[in-house]
């Protein structure tokens, strides 16, 4: 499937100057139905706090591993020890 997103968040970058603002992703996103993997593009427009007040675009384009974490402690089986 093909969602699309919406968020909200905040960033902190630390290269010669702080840079520091809110931002809002929207993007598209690849969700593959075999793998807990999905691809995204987005776009984020957003407002700068430092170093100086003013807007703020970035664009991203990655992908996501999903850990089901919960599922793998439930379903893993404990270790078993010989008796000595």
């Amino acid at each position: 499937s093909i969602p699309l997103y919406v968020g909200a968040g905040t960033y902190l970058g630390v290269y010669k100057t702080v840079s520091a603002g809110v931002r809002v992703p929207l993007g598209i996103a690849y969700e593959f139905n075999e793998l807990p993997l999905d691809v995204f593009l987005q776009a984020a427009p957003g407002v700068a706090l430092l170093p100086s007040p003013g807007l703020s675009l970035s664009f991203g384009l990655g992908a996501r591993v999903y850990l089901d974490l919960k599922q793998t402690a439930v379903g893993a089986e404990a270790p078993k020890f010989k008796q000595l």
